[in-house]
């Protein structure tokens, strides 16, 4: 499901918690939380935002590939990252 890869690639970049995955993509935890769980679907922003966080494709993100190697932007990749460590 999408919150299962969401939880399994925050757990592989070492956001060790909803809150720190959020403030990484610009979400609350609680938004997290709940696409984690599968209480409500992601918005497409929130999907944009986790597939640059991770470096992977929409696409794998929401299950209709089984690829995470895409070609990204990087400026939004670097622009995200930088986040994460601030």
């Amino acid at each position: 499901t999408i919150g299962e890869r969401i939880k399994e690639l925050g757990a592989e970049a070492n956001l060790d918690s909803q809150v720190e995955l959020g403030k990484a993509i610009g979400f609350s935890g609680q938004v997290v939380s709940n696409v984690e769980r599968g209480y409500s679907f992601p918005s497409t922003e929130f999907v944009n935002r986790s597939a640059a966080c991770f470096g992977v494709p929409a696409d794998y993100i929401l299950g209709r590939t089984t690829s995470r190697y895409a070609v990204a932007d990087p400026k939004e990749v670097s622009a995200v990252q930088a986040r994460i460590k601030a």
